[in-house]
């Protein structure tokens, strides 16, 4: 009879704890139901150039959304980085043209080739966790047509 009602309660014993496992797991939290959040493209970039009056080559890049930017890796045709830094904090609208320049407003070297530029930053108006790394390549020329001097 012992033996018997330690077998019983042993199985009583494992019932209620399977139990109120069972019932703990299956909480109104974890419904087996698992939401997806939507996934969020990163933007491209059209890109462009201009060639002002002082020579040299003028980049124009348009997102297609609106972006901040941490930074711009341009790597020139001879393999040379240049770095344009971003502050994060100035929002560039969609289909609004960003002028590249070199260095401190004056054009890019007139170099025929490939130039890759790589847009680093965050979607706006939502910044943060939507950041982004894009690059675009251009071809160059370096035989656009100089401007005529003024008489």
């Amino acid at each position: 009879m012992k033996k018997r009602s330690i077998v019983f309660y042993t199985f009583f014993v494992l019932f209620l704890l399977l139990s109120c496992g069972l019932m703990l797991g299956c909480g109104a939290k974890d419904s087996g139901n698992i939401e997806e959040k939507p996934t969020v493209s990163p933007p491209s970039f059209k890109m462009s150039s201009e060639y002002p009056n002082g020579g040299g080559i003028i980049f124009l890049a348009t997102p297609d959304k609106d972006v901040t930017l941490t930074k711009i890796v341009v790597s020139l045709p001879a393999g040379l980085p240049y770095t344009i830094p971003g502050n994060n904090n100035d929002v560039f609208p969609a289909n609004q043209t960003i002028k590249l320049f070199y260095y401190y407003g004056e054009p890019f070297p007139k170099l025929g080739g490939e130039w890759t530029f790589q847009f680093s930053g965050n979607l706006s108006p939502t910044a943060t966790n939507k950041g982004f790394t894009v690059t675009e390549t251009v071809n160059g020329s370096a035989s656009a047509p100089e401007p005529t001097p003024r008489q």
